[in-house]
């Protein structure tokens, strides 16, 4: 059947459009088949068709729709290909719209495919990290989540350098060339800065030094709160304030970092001021009542209680109180340290003690 010339044109663009429309159609449907063939063939493996489907969902959409717009580009009578002749659009004479390059077309597909496939394997990456942190909580008895996690993120952004790297090479026929020149070590540094890769070194070297983790409360020279995250560039810390501070890895490394969290006990230390008119042995009496309560009080440690008369005060008699928290959290800590409190009021009152307040006495000569 011979189709008319002037119809040629429109009859391409409408088949190129069709095919376009076709891909973005189907594209979930493929998805799902394309995720039953990677299905674990082992059952009892946590890595499920949906957590797969969820995770590659976005970046084999995209890699389905490009494709689809390649192939439309090819056949549509916009873009020139050799030995190939594309129809004129007939007016009232033929003009040629071929003006977009193949080559140009075919590079350009051949890096969003490469970004797309980095995309994939990006996201893939997270399977890895819960398997190893299943892995580390049921055989290492020392936590390394923070070490995965921060591995983790190492490998994700050598993915994305090497994907960006790929993909550039797509439009650079010589790309070996200038890495030859100018160095692979000194083009990353290019281009992540020096800040950022002293960052990342710094970041390496406190994860190897595991100096905290995840939801440990530290207090560094000028903050203090509980880690939410560690970065490439930087840790996240809630200060109790409940704002973010986002301090960088260099700065982290260089300073003093204090653990309260690695704390097996934590120290409860107060002194108690008593009326001067208290008799010497109500004080033994109570200096003993005290360290007795201490002694047989849950989550107290215990034989390290120290309960004695300890100053002459400016308006009162002091006993020093030191005993130690097995609980170190600080909410638990502070019901502790109510409850210790509490039973010291007891005490004094029991034996006829009053707890001494400033006082002054005046004497008026005549």
């Amino acid at each position: 059947m011979n189709i008319p010339e002037e119809y040629l044109f429109l009859i391409t663009s409408v088949i190129a459009l069709v095919i376009f429309v076709a891909f973005v159609l189907v594209r979930k449907l493929l998805l799902k088949i394309i995720l039953r063939l990677c299905t674990p063939i082992h059952k009892k493996n946590s890595i499920t068709i949906e957590h797969i489907s969820k995770l590659l969902k976005k970046p084999s959409e995209y890699a389905w729709v490009i494709s689809g717009a390649y192939i439309a580009l090819i056949i549509s009578p916009f873009t020139k290909v050799p030995n190939l002749d594309k129809p004129p659009l007939i007016i009232y004479e033929p003009i040629y719209l071929d003006v977009l390059n193949i080559t140009v077309i075919s590079q350009t597909y051949r890096a969003l495919i490469i970004l797309c496939i980095t995309a994939g394997i990006y996201n893939v990456i997270e399977i890895y990290e819960t398997k190893l942190l299943e892995i580390s909580a049921r055989f290492i008895e020392i936590d390394n989540s923070l070490l995965i996690r921060f591995s983790t993120k190492i490998v994700r952004f050598l993915i994305i350098l090497v994907g960006l790297g790929v993909a550039f090479s797509t439009f650079v026929e010589n790309l070996d060339t200038i890495l030859t020149g100018v160095g692979l070590s000194g083009l990353v540094v290019t281009f992540v800065g020096k800040d950022i890769f002293t960052n990342i070194l710094n970041g390496i070297m406190l994860m190897i030094d595991k100096p905290f983790g995840i939801g440990d409360w530290i207090e560094l020279s000028s903050f203090e709160g509980v880690v939410e995250d560690v970065t490439l560039r930087s840790i996240r810390v809630r200060t109790f304030t409940q704002g973010v501070v986002v301090i960088p890895n260099t700065t982290v490394a260089n300073d003093n970092i204090i653990n309260w969290s690695a704390m097996k006990k934590r120290r409860i230390k107060f002194t108690i001021g008593v009326a001067y008119n208290t008799p010497k042995e109500n004080i033994e009496v109570i200096t003993k009542s005290i360290h007795n309560m201490l002694d047989i009080k849950k989550y107290v440690e215990k034989d390290t209680a120290l309960v004695y008369f300890d100053n002459y005060g400016d308006s009162s008699l002091d006993i020093e109180i030191i005993c130690y928290s097995l609980k170190t959290d600080f909410a638990s800590y502070c019901e502790l340290k109510e409850e210790i409190n509490l039973n010291i009021l007891d005490i004094l009152d029991k034996n006829n003690v009053e707890i001494a307040f400033p006082t002054r006495t005046i004497h008026i000569k005549n």
